[in-house]
């Protein structure tokens, strides 16, 4: 029998549906690295390239999140934390903000030219 959840190592399990194209290309990927699915999985989640979405509702998502992550790390920073973790605090802050400004501009780089092109 199975240990219980609670005293496993990794007591979280996230499950996903492929197709069964996906599946073959999965499993030909695990087979090429020679690890064991589990592990080929995770470290894909883990280690893979991040491909930010584009399109409207998944950009304004990210931007949202990034406002709200945002202004959680400002609080934070007013809250008395040790000056080195308030110093990377205020550096990722800077980051996001960064971020949230390039996603604003391409965003309405996007419009612009979608509204001369008539669509």
């Amino acid at each position: 029998m199975a240990c219980p959840n609670k005293n496993r190592y990794r007591p979280k399990t996230i499950a996903f549906r492929v197709t069964e194209e996906e599946d073959i290309r999965i499993v030909q990927r695990v087979k090429i690295t020679g690890e064991v699915k589990g592990d080929y999985l995770r470290s894909m989640a883990l280690n893979g390239d991040i491909n930010i979405a584009v399109g409207k509702f998944k950009s304004d998502k990210l931007a949202l999140a990034i406002k709200k992550l945002s202004e959680v790390l400002r609080d934070s920073l007013n809250s008395g934390i040790e000056e080195e973790i308030s110093n990377k605090i205020l550096e990722t802050n800077i980051l996001l903000e960064e971020l949230q400004k390039l996603m604003t501009a391409d965003k309405n780089e996007k419009y612009l030219k979608n509204a001369k092109e008539g669509t």
